[in-house]
């Protein structure tokens, strides 16, 4: 495959949905992660007819689940160009010294930690393809 190919975390809503139809409109192939996999079905089906899609529920505070994703993806769809990490939440709407510390670390786990399982496992692959982003 000659695609260029967009791999994007958090795709199941918000910025990561967005970001998910704009690739496809660009002709992207796409690789969607989400923890919700009712919304990665409906995005695949939505977008499937534009480009090529493979869609994997993952949470990307689990390091070993992000290497085994990366290291089993379909032959079509390893040839990342750009990553998108976007997948985050929000769990303290309230004043800091009121939200459950629990909270604050599964936000960290998220936020940061997963951020670095999903670089980490993909950095050799940006690297090889020359233009990775």
């Amino acid at each position: 495959m000659n695609r260029k190919i967009a791999f994007i975390t958090g795709a199941t809503s918000g910025f990561g949905r967005a970001t998910a139809r704009r690739f496809a409109e660009a002709g992207w192939a796409l690789v969607l992660t989400g923890r919700r996999s009712e919304r990665l079905q409906a995005l695949e089906e939505e977008l499937a007819s534009q480009v090529p899609v493979h869609v994997a529920t993952l949470d990307v505070r689990d390091a070993e689940a992000v290497k085994t994703l990366v290291a089993g993806l379909p032959e079509g769809f390893r040839a990342i160009r750009c990553l998108v990490n976007n997948a985050g939440l929000a769990l303290a709407p309230e004043p800091a010294q009121k939200v459950d510390l629990q909270d604050w670390h599964t936000m960290i786990d998220t936020n940061i930690t997963g951020l670095v399982n999903v670089t980490h496992a993909l950095l050799p692959t940006l690297i090889e393809t020359g233009k990775g982003a």
